[in-house]
């Protein structure tokens, strides 16, 4: 085996080489080791920041139909005047501002034409939600409403306490945006994990919510269950962030 001094002997510029590289060879892994988290943060900021964003314009638009309902929160199902059924996302504020009419079916050619232009903008779904971004139709929905009791058309949401969880991101649910669907409370206990395609979901670290007092939780995907079940009722857990109320 050849010594350090022998190598030099055979080859000295090749030590010189070696030697200037040996510094930015550390440097470039240190920072590595510094900087891999931050990649990953960055990774996650903006697809944090987009869901947030949605669930603000989702928040504006309940607070419009407050102000116009005397301060009282839209059921799950919202009947029209003429007995037609629709979503409470149909109530979303680029919805009502395009002229969707309640009097009419979700699927009339006018609701069908002012929803078509509403799902370009894709403010109704996360881009990480794998089912929703690869719909032809750009139909289906990210978020849903967390519905107590077994029957939406019998539960009032305005009996939920302010800090209880009232809309929660469900990658992966299917449900499309006029649907009157949406994920029963219940449910969440079924099955090994209430965290999956179908319930609380999300392609990225954290099932973004909100409140009925319009503060918007960042939940981890991997909290346990009877902490999960604070959180959804409103009480304060550790770990858990929430933003402050309007």
């Amino acid at each position: 085996m050849l010594r350090l001094a022998d190598m030099a002997t055979l080859n000295p510029k090749l030590i010189k080489v070696v030697w200037r590289l040996l510094p930015i060879a550390v440097l470039g892994v240190g920072l590595t080791y510094i900087l891999w988290p931050a990649r990953c943060i960055i990774r996650e900021t903006p697809f944090k920041r987009r869901c947030i964003a949605h669930l603000m314009l989702i928040r504006s638009s309940l607070d419009w139909y407050r102000e116009e309902n005397g301060g009282r929160l839209p059921p799950p199902v919202v009947v029209g005047p003429n007995g037609q059924v629709h979503s409470w996302r149909v109530l979303h504020r680029e919805c009502r501002r395009r002229g969707y009419r309640l009097e009419e079916a979700s699927d009339s050619a006018h609701n069908r034409q002012v929803l078509e232009e509403f799902y370009k903008d894709r403010w109704h779904y996360c881009y990480w939600d794998k089912l929703a971004s690869k719909d032809p139709n750009q139909e289906i929905t990210s978020y849903v409403m967390l519905v107590r009791g077994k029957d939406p058309r019998c539960w009032d949401p305005n009996t939920l306490p302010r800090t209880a969880v009232l809309i929660v991101e469900s990658a992966g649910c299917g449900i499309k945006f006029p649907e009157p669907r949406d994920l029963l409370y219940e449910d969440l206990w079924k099955g090994e994990s209430p965290f999956g395609p179908g319930k609380l979901y999300a392609g990225h670290k954290y099932v973004h919510a909100l409140r009925v007092d319009g503060a918007i939780v960042l939940i981890p995907q991997n909290l346990p269950k009877d902490k999960l079940r604070l959180v959804l009722d409103g009480i304060p857990v550790d770990g858990v962030e929430v933003s402050s109320p309007r």
